[in-house]
């Protein structure tokens, strides 16, 4: 008998609006005579031929009774090549009514499982009839149950205690649970769908939601292995996410295993739940504290515990082995940032499940191409087996007969690719819109897919965090429950021994710094020569380390810091260190040089080199070079210029415009000033006059640039050698002239 004629012959497809079958009565149990009217057994055997195809014959077994109704159908697949072997046994729900009823039972399902397809094909060994038998009894027990609906229940009630199969998983997972124990070919039955299990290895501690429980062989062991699969947060470098994990559980034996022992325990077996859940929740704090609502956030911390170099690039925790290698007890303060750490590319982009399809989907089929694939069936293994099903949902005889009718490739008519959501590769099948978003707004969508509360959400924020090493300058992952909010030590500056006047501008300085950057002040080109350089010189031991860590104490920052992004105009500047004549004295320094020649023999991009002392270049650069532009020395006009510019140019920077006369740019001019040196004194006296202005809206006034001009001329004198010239001796006269003038302009200004 081969299928089609079994098909339309044997068992036409049940009419849900045929009261026929409602005579039943309410009964507790269906009657026997129903029940085998109702339950359909079938042994289909498939043969290879030699088109790659194969051929079916269908076979039913002898519990089949002939019916024009049938609500269950067990279909036992079978392939012949060499030898038979089982590919599948599938529960196929052919009641609609019945199939609408365990939709709305059935909550949670494993990743292999498809309720929306018709009709409803639940796999061996039958876990969603297990783990929710105790709900389809209480629904065929009430009273206002429909009369169909209560006799279909009873029928799949029925097969889940007398199937042999079924009811021996029931019988020994009931007999141990309650001394906390399972057997381990059904180690499967105390990992529900979407329920919560503590990752138990070594000193990782950690929540995930299960979404697969499966036996996977081993080839090096000889032995199937349980695989546990589960989500738990992470991070992509852009946005939070689900991470997808796999544990290995135990060996698929008849061995009986305590649940506690296992290294991922359901939360109502782990012995010390109560404490462990405030631990937890309290490492949802912290990583929100420290990594910020989306993840991309950084923050200092102190740590004192065990930090790891590397973890294991699968993912997967084995039951004898630690996670985790080349183990180091650390203690310093650390840059917990998850986002730096993936950039610099120690470990592959993790892969975030997506969470916004929740159902499966067909694939896409390239336009105007046919596609011949079949579906592949996973070979079955006594009570642990574990078989798939295809992507698609299934058709009844009618939806086959007119599938001619559907242009399912594309062919007649498709879309245009304009029509269609942006798509980026590095979130694939996803748009724009939908690519960046909270742990708040993963909290939600994670309870929506996944059936889980936010307090369960909490409960899966990670154990361990990538984090950079301020003292020993490398990259560690260290345990989130021990990390500690930085002291810091804001008396140490107060007890550094340098004069009160220089304290006070330093201090000043340091703090006016931010405010300025906030303002807006910045020089022609966009984000160039933000910073605050000081140079400290002096003997050894008077003090100049402490000044650097004392002042990033006062400021609460990190004394080591981190930054630079690659653009698409290299510049090298100061070239002359590395392009300066080669000699015969230094052999190292000309094989860098020989390299860097023929790398910039062959380079295409955009290369700006910037010096002083051209005239020790090696020929061989000089030779390389396509353009060069001599830039002169800046007169007292172009000065003035300069000045006048760079401050009407930062409007958000306040100005008393009645005290910024002409003559104060011309004066300012008469400096012999380049244009770095005059920015920088501007940007440092906009430093100074916001921390001069206190909690008020602060104005730069000229005694703050005269300050300023102070010091640079104080700097200068300090690193020049003796004036010796009469040229030179003629610019310090000038300056001098210059800044009492200033100080005379700013006074009159104070009088006023």
């Amino acid at each position: 008998m081969d299928s089609t004629t079994f098909n339309t012959e044997q068992t036409p497809t049940r009419n849900d609006n045929d009261s026929t079958e409602n005579n039943t009565t309410n009964s507790r149990s269906a009657p026997t005579g129903t029940s085998k009217r109702s339950f359909a057994d079938i042994v289909e055997h498939r043969k290879l031929n030699y088109d790659g195809g194969y051929s079916v014959k269908i076979t039913p077994s002898p519990r089949y009774t002939q019916t024009n109704k049938k609500t269950i159908l067990r279909r036992t697949v079978m392939q012949k090549d060499h030898q038979a072997s089982l590919l599948s046994v599938e529960l196929e729900i052919q009641s609609q009514v019945l199939c609408r009823a365990l939709r709305k039972i059935i909550k949670n399902i494993y990743e292999d499982v498809n309720l929306e397809e018709f009709p409803l094909k639940l796999l061996m060994p039958f876990k969603e009839p297990f783990f929710y038998r105790a709900e389809i009894e209480e629904l065929s027990k009430k009273a206002d149950t429909d009369p169909q609906l209560r006799t279909e229940l009873e029928y799949l009630r029925s097969f889940t205690h007398n199937n042999g199969l079924l009811s021996s998983i029931i019988h020994d997972h009931d007999k141990h649970i309650q001394r906390g124990q399972v057997v381990g070919d059904i180690l499967w039955t105390i990992y529900p769908p979407n329920s919560i299990a503590v990752l138990n290895v070594d000193e990782i501690k950690e929540c995930w939601v299960v979404r697969q429980a499966q036996p996977v062989y081993s080839p090096h062991a000889g032995a199937y292995h349980w695989h546990i699969t589960g989500f738990t947060l992470g991070y992509d470098g852009k946005k939070p996410g689900l991470l997808r994990r796999t544990c290995i559980v135990a060996r698929v034996s008849m061995e009986i295993y305590n649940i506690s022992d296992l290294p991922l325990v359901p939360i109502k077996f782990y012995k010390t739940w109560n404490d462990l859940e405030g631990v937890l929740r309290t490492r949802a704090a912290t990583v929100r504290n420290v990594l910020g609502s989306d993840m991309s956030s950084f923050k200092v911390q102190n740590y004192r515990n065990t930090g790891w170099n590397t973890v294991e690039s699968s993912g997967g925790y084995g039951i004898s082995r630690a996670p985790f290698q080349q183990e180091k007890q650390i203690e310093e303060r650390i840059m917990v940032d998850y986002h730096a750490y993936l950039k610099t590319g120690e470990v592959p982009m993790p892969r975030l499940e997506d969470l916004g399809r929740g159902k499966p989907q067909a694939p896409v089929i390239a336009r105007g191409i046919v596609s011949n694939a079949h579906k592949q069936e996973s070979s079955t293994q006594g009570r642990a087996s574990h078989q798939k099903h295809g992507s698609g949902p299934s058709k009844t005889e009618d939806e086959d007969q007119q599938v001619e009718g559907v242009d399912i490739h594309g062919i007649l008519e498709y879309k245009t690719v304009e029509e269609q959501p942006e798509t980026h590769l590095d979130n694939p099948g996803k748009p724009e819109a939908a690519a960046r978003f909270d742990l708040t707004e993963l909290a939600t969508i994670a309870g929506e897919v996944l059936n889980i509360s936010a307090a369960d959400f909490d409960l899966l924020f990670p154990a361990i965090l990538p984090a950079y090493g301020l003292k020993c300058k490398k990259w560690w992952w260290i345990q989130t429950d021990t990390l500690e909010s930085v002291q810091w030590n804001t008396k140490a500056y107060h007890a550094l021994q340098l004069d009160l006047e220089t304290k006070k501008l330093v201090e000043a300085l340091v703090k006016g710094h931010k405010r300025s950057l906030a303002m807006g002040f910045d020089d022609l080109i966009t984000g160039k020569g933000q910073g605050l350089v000081f140079l400290l010189h002096g003997k050894p031991g008077l003090g100049k380390t402490l000044t650097a860590e004392s002042v990033a104490e006062h400021l609460e920052r990190p004394l080591y810091s981190i930054s630079g992004e690659l653009d698409a105009v290299a510049l090298l500047d100061e070239a002359d260190v590395l392009l300066c004549k080669r000699n015969s004295a230094e052999m190292e320094r000309n094989a860098i040089v020989g390299v860097f020649l023929r790398k910039l023999e062959y380079f295409q991009g955009i290369l700006f080199l910037t010096t002083n002392r051209k005239q020790d270049f090696d020929e061989a650069f000089k030779s390389r070079i396509h353009v060069t532009f001599s830039y002169p020395s800046l007169d007292s006009n172009a000065q003035t210029t300069i000045w006048r510019r760079l401050i009407e140019r930062n409007s958000d920077v306040k100005i008393d415009v009645v005290s910024w006369t002409d003559e104060v740019y011309s004066t300012l001019g008469r400096l012999n000033l380049n244009g770095r040196t005059i920015k920088n004194i501007l940007r440092t006296a906009v430093a100074y006059a916001c921390a001069d202005g206190g909690d008020t809206q602060s104005q730069l006034e000229v005694r703050h640039v005269v300050a300023m001009v102070k010091t640079e001329v104080q700097e200068t004198d300090d690193m020049d050698t003796e004036i010796d010239t009469e040229e030179e001796k003629a610019k310090a006269r000038q300056v001098q002239w210059v800044l009492e003038k200033l100080q005379d302009l700013a006074k009159g200004k104070l009088k006023a």
